[in-house]
């Protein structure tokens, strides 16, 4: 199983990926009152992840595997330091 393929899972599952200041939910298994489709958070606090403004990197995707691209991404870049 490949590290996009267990994340991809544990995201299914229910559960989130949280990595030092990255994380990756289904907004869905959190807010299922509020949020009817399935939604994807990656959100991390990292100081290389900040936007121009200052803000900590957040976005919604409607597709998992787009989130989990990105997740991967940033995983790869700031904690593991490859590129």
């Amino acid at each position: 199983m490949t590290k996009y393929d267990a994340v991809k899972q544990v995201i299914n599952d229910g559960c989130s990926v949280e990595i030092g200041q990255l994380c990756i939910c289904n907004l869905q298994h959190f807010y299922h009152y509020h949020v009817m489709e399935k939604k994807y958070q990656v959100h991390c606090e990292h100081s290389h992840a900040l936007t121009k403004e200052g803000f900590p990197f957040s976005e919604v995707y409607e597709n998992i595997d787009e989130a989990v691209k990105q997740f991967l991404l940033f995983k790869e870049v700031l904690y593991e330091g490859r590129r």
